[in-house]
């Protein structure tokens, strides 16, 4: 149980919403930081987090070394099962299911500006700022995200079945490709 206004989880916005409900469920709170290396690298040397998830399967734990660390994740999460007495595969079968799709999508340097720009007026539920933007559609979630070093955006896609988030990825990655044109 989490200590309300005490240390929290950091994760990248393109992180899957799954972990706010299972936050939620436990008494914690969940921080989204920009899904870039330099932010979640800062990230893992911040007291404010207990836990810092790249969102490809790194963790760091920012009271110790501060850096991502497969070991210590692996000792935690031993530690934990045997704290709790739970086994590794009914803390799966508890895990809601989600399927998350990436699509990277092309645009010229000189269109991405006005490309966020028009995102954020297209996408009225839209939240999110310089770093993207995030479009809640029903129980899906969308995260539209500017590369900073390549010509493209990243389309996150996250709903409940891979179907799913393939076509609401291809939609969204379509709009970008749109706004391009418009």
């Amino acid at each position: 149980k989490a200590v309300p206004g005490g240390p929290a989880v950091a994760v990248p916005q393109t992180a899957p919403k799954m972990i706010e409900a299972l936050a939620k469920q436990t008494g914690g709170a969940v921080r989204h930081l920009r899904p870039d290396q330099p932010t979640l690298q800062a990230a893992t040397a911040d007291s404010r987090y207990v836990l810092v998830g790249d969102g490809n399967g790194a963790f760091a734990f920012p009271r110790f070394p501060s850096s991502f660390d497969a070991i210590l994740a692996t000792a935690k999460l031993l530690e934990y099962l045997a704290l709790t007495g739970n086994a590794l595969s009914d803390l799966v079968q508890e895990l809601p299911p989600y399927f998350i799709r990436v699509v990277d999508v092309t645009c010229p340097w000189d269109q991405k500006g006005r490309v966020m720009r028009l995102l954020h007026r297209e996408a009225a539920s839209a939240a999110g700022g310089d770093q993207g933007v995030q479009i809640d559609v029903g129980d899906e979630h969308v995260v539209i995200v500017p590369d900073a070093d390549k010509p493209l955006f990243h389309v996150h896609a996250e709903a409940a079945s891979a179907e799913h988030a393939q076509a609401l990825a291809g939609r969204y990655a379509d709009l970008v490709r749109s706004l391009q044109t418009a």
